[in-house]
């Protein structure tokens, strides 16, 4: 499985296409990260071979007994469902962004390696995804996996954007319990919309402007 990291010149115009369309080549499901990391040898040997600012990164030395590999520490990671949000990270935000993984809408064996990898050095998580039926699933596993906390993500959340007009009408998908907030299969059904991370952009922007965690 491959990991990719993008590092702090990741706002460079077309970086993130670049390294996207590399590991696509590759066949493998994918973990996206912005955020610089710290290169050790196994990953500097590899990342020699991708054109752009970014490194490939194995799924095995993303758990490997490299020390810090991703310069986090004990801090604060975001997760996301979409590429989207990570894009315009990228661009409005660059270096100046906090850790921001992307899941790429669902939990591969790649992104369970990073996030397991970066748990067990102390990361704390904050999680946001779509507010739909096959989001809130994976909203449960990443929450399961890593004992995130919701960012933006919870009831409230969901009938704030509703309410602005944002979304689009939701009529597939099993409706499923959200363990982290049980008023929010009721207001997903209440309501029947469908709201995607690309909705509130800006919102997401902010907190990771401020660095927001709640």
């Amino acid at each position: 499985m491959l990991v990719l990291a993008l590092p702090g010149d990741a706002a460079a115009p077309g970086s993130l296409g670049r390294l996207l369309t590399v590991a696509r080549e590759h066949g493998e499901p994918l973990a996206l990260t912005l955020r610089q990391i710290n290169h050790g040898a196994a990953i500097s040997e590899r990342s020699a071979a991708v054109p752009g600012p970014g490194a490939v990164i194995a799924e095995r030395e993303a758990a490997a007994g490299i020390p810090d590999p991703f310069g986090v520490g004990q801090g604060e990671v975001f997760v996301c469902e979409n590429p989207a949000v990570l894009e315009a990270a990228a661009r409005h935000l660059g270096p100046s962004c906090p850790p921001l993984i992307c899941v790429e809408g669902h939990l591969s064996a790649a992104a369970r390696a990073l996030l397991r990898a970066l748990r067990e050095r102390g990361a704390r998580f904050r999680y946001h995804g779509d507010f739909d039926w096959g989001g809130v699933r994976i909203a449960d596993s990443v929450l399961a996996l890593t004992g995130a906390a919701p960012w933006r993500y919870t009831a409230r959340d969901y009938l704030d954007a509703v309410d602005r007009g944002h979304g689009t009408p939701l009529n597939t998908g099993e409706p499923c319990d959200a363990p982290w907030d049980p008023h929010l299969r009721a207001a997903i059904c209440a309501r029947a919309v469908r709201v995607e991370e690309e909705h509130v952009l800006a919102e997401l922007l902010a907190d990771l402007g401020g660095h927001r965690s709640t």
